[in-house]
């Protein structure tokens, strides 16, 4: 008979703690911030809108980071040109689902929920080169993927999305943006080409 080392039962009581202290924290509370706008990225799958979030809590990224998860109980709710803090649920799936995340996010309450000031100014990604346009047309008005009417109060503006439409290039194009405060609209005060790359600036 083979004897068992120290080692080796060591290793397997770490696992099996390990994997017991995942179990039982598959649960937690956590505060979230939600910024007062969305991102236009691309998750691997196909271009989408997403949150823009940060937490204190262990295993987000510092700083603010792309939430491609929905939150039960405040997507509906989810004003543009507003800012959330929130306490939330977030559950661990144990076998997610392929191109799906890992964790459901469940509302718990709104703890603040402010209004920016009107006259703060974000960038959105129209372009990603050569692979995602984020900017759709249906009839005359345009919007990022169905999601965010985008409004321009000029008809350069207005030419120049029409292009993002029609032509197929391999730059990388942005959108000065700012809050209308009605429906679901974001007004566009210029478009910037960015060359063969696009770095984010997301405002504090």
């Amino acid at each position: 008979m083979k004897k068992i080392s120290i080692q080796s039962c060591t290793i397997c009581f770490l696992l099996l703690f390990l994997s017991g202290c995942e179990a039982v924290n598959n649960s937690v509370e956590m505060i979230i911030e939600i910024h007062h706008y969305k991102a236009a990225v691309n998750v691997g799958i196909g271009p989408a809108i997403t949150y823009i979030a940060r937490s204190d809590y262990p295993g987000p990224p510092p700083g603010w980071y792309y939430l491609h998860d929905t939150i039960a109980g405040f997507d509906n709710i989810y004003r543009l040109g507003y800012r959330y803090r929130l306490r939330v649920r977030r559950e661990r799936l144990p076998i997610p689902p392929e191109d799906v995340s890992m964790y459901n996010y469940e509302l718990i309450d709104i703890i603040t929920e402010e209004q920016t000031d009107g006259s703060s100014t974000f960038e959105l990604l129209l372009r990603e080169g050569c692979y995602s346009c984020f900017v759709e047309k249906e009839g005359e008005n345009y919007s990022l993927l169905g999601l965010i009417d985008i409004i321009c109060e000029t008809g350069g503006l207005s030419a120049e999305l029409e292009d993002l439409v029609t032509f197929q290039d391999c730059l990388w194009k942005k959108g000065l943006f700012k809050h209308t405060f009605s429906g679901t609209g974001v007004e566009c005060i210029a478009i910037v080409t960015c060359g063969e790359s696009y770095q984010p600036v997301i405002p504090e």
